[in-house]
């Protein structure tokens, strides 16, 4: 009988072992999870931070991915290219279609990560008016998915800027013609 009570306390340890590890098992699977939660927490308050930043800048905002489709775009940047709806997954072609200066530039910071720094760029809005932008494209680095490189595209309206510049040296020539 010894070793009947032998095997029966063995087979009760061992019962015992593996009901310990699954507890460890299942306390360590609930951290886990708490961690995951916190993490994905953490992660959409960056998101939503980072919307907010997008969202409250006074310049036209707008981000391509490696294939030129829009990723971002601001309520600037869509009143600037007089575009209704959210316009994203737009190419940059076709949301640019009335502007094929940035077009270009756009075009060629994704393929070559050229960067274009304060260009300014006559346009025609729909109302016939002119106007003045200044464009400020470079590169972007993308997750994995997304491609290689990316392109930002930041739009600013100098038209008054640009015509007070313009009236001031205006000015400046009658002075000197006075003179």
């Amino acid at each position: 009988m010894t070793d009947q009570f032998k095997a029966q306390d063995e087979a009760e340890f061992v019962l015992e072992t593996f009901q310990s590890v699954v507890a460890q098992l299942q306390e360590q699977r609930k951290e886990l999870e708490q961690l995951s939660a916190e993490a994905r927490e953490r992660a959409s308050s960056a998101e939503k931070f980072s919307e907010r930043i997008v969202a409250s800048l006074p310049s036209g905002l707008i981000a391509f991915d490696a294939a030129g489709l829009s990723m971002a775009i601001n309520s600037p940047g869509r009143s600037l290219l007089e575009v209704n709806g959210n316009a994203m997954g737009e190419p940059y072609r076709q949301l640019f279609g009335a502007h094929a200066e940035l077009a270009k530039m756009v075009g060629d910071c994704l393929e070559t990560g050229t960067i274009y720094r304060r260009t300014e760029i006559e346009t025609v809005s729909a109302n016939g008016k002119l106007r003045r932008l200044g464009a400020t494209i470079a590169p972007i680095e993308l997750p994995p998915e997304r491609g290689p490189r990316g392109a930002l595209c930041l739009l600013t309206d100098i038209t008054e800027v640009t015509e007070l510049r313009e009236q001031v040296a205006l000015k400046n020539n009658l002075e000197s013609l006075g003179e």
